[in-house]
């Protein structure tokens, strides 16, 4: 904000201009927020395997971090399992045709 808005514009502008800062210093600390947990995330994946043979191994890619990252993801994993069992059963009918 200015001087001259602060001085020559309405008075609620400044008001405005204190919420808008206060909200994106809010945005800012939650995303910082979430930066930190999904380090420490990654940091349990990473030490885990070598605490317990039970774990899951440390991720190929990176986590999706948003629902609709999520549900591409999801919607990649099946497609691929879908290919896998087509090609399966392809390789099945095949089998029975050569004969």
């Amino acid at each position: 904000m200015t001087e001259k808005q602060y001085w020559d514009s309405n008075v609620y502008l400044a008001k405005h201009y204190r919420e808008a800062y206060n909200l994106k210093q809010e945005i800012r600390q939650q995303e910082y927020n979430r930066s930190a947990w999904l380090n420490g995330i990654y940091m349990i994946q990473a030490i885990a395997p070598m605490l317990s043979k039970e774990a899951k191994p440390y991720p190929a890619k990176p986590l999706p971090i948003t629902e609709k990252e999520a549900k591409r993801e999801e919607k990649r994993k099946q497609e691929e399992i879908w290919a896998k069992q087509k090609a399966t059963l392809e390789a099945f009918i095949a089998g029975y045709q050569e004969e």
